[in-house]
């Protein structure tokens, strides 16, 4: 990772969708801020061998990347529990969403360098973990495999991926209209309408793809009911 913000500031998004620091969360909904607090069940597997065998087999301090760092809410898990923390963004806007919301909770942001699930911005074998959070079924088609070679590629023998996708309980795989394996047109309105993305048909779908790629692959589930809507996430633990 070279620095903060690279020299080529114009490469923007490689999809069709374009990320702003506007529709980045949904002021609409009376949200104030983006997100801001960690994902929970990524803290619980990098936290406990209740829930993975990562704690015991990721020394410290672990150099992190996490891929659509977003608004910083898991780097403030990193950066306040000793790891090397590293993120990627699509543009200039998303990577200052995460420097401008960190700065507000009071920390020091990351470096950052804009990339994307098929082009990051790193050597072979350079991190220990990967994070990724809801962002591999922005890759569709023969894109989700090859982003994940990618992310394959960054992390050093014997280091670790978490990847999260929505499943197929999720209101928006269920909103999509399914056109073939691993590309799913989008229904559940916003920007993102009529777009591309690589959802999984199902968790064994899901770890078979990650298993072309990782030694070892278990898959955890979450579920969240609310009064309009239903949420349900894969979340995998790869080791490489």
């Amino acid at each position: 990772m070279s620095g903060l913000l690279p020299q080529n500031l114009q490469r923007g998004i490689l999809s069709s969708m374009t990320w702003s620091q506007e529709n980045s969360f949904d002021r609409s909904l009376l949200s104030q801020f983006p997100p801001s607090w960690p994902n929970e069940m990524l803290v619980k597997v990098l936290s406990s061998l209740n829930y993975s065998a990562i704690p015991a087999n990721l020394s410290k301090p672990a150099k992190v990347l996490e891929v659509g760092i977003f608004s910083g809410n898991n780097a403030r898990f990193f950066l306040e529990n000793g790891y090397k923390v590293f993120g990627s963004e699509l543009n200039v806007e998303m990577v200052e969403l995460g420097i401008n919301n960190l700065t507000r909770l009071g920390y020091t942001p990351p470096q950052i360098e804009i990339g994307d699930n098929l082009n990051l911005s790193a050597s072979d074998s350079e991190f220990d973990l990967l994070v990724s959070i809801n962002t591999i079924h922005y890759s569709s088609g023969k894109n989700s495999e090859l982003a994940l070679k990618e992310f394959s590629r960054v992390i050093r023998k014997g280091g670790y991926a978490v990847i999260e996708t929505p499943g197929s309980d999720h209101f928006a795989v269920r909103a999509a209209k399914r056109k073939e394996e691993l590309s799913w047109e989008w229904h559940a309105g916003g920007f993102r309408e009529g777009q591309s993305f690589g959802f999984f048909d199902t968790r064994e779908h899901f770890q078979e793809s990650l298993l072309k790629h990782f030694s070892e692959v278990n898959i955890c589930r979450r579920i969240e009911e609310y009064p309009e809507i239903t949420l349900e996430f894969w979340m995998a633990i790869c080791r490489k």
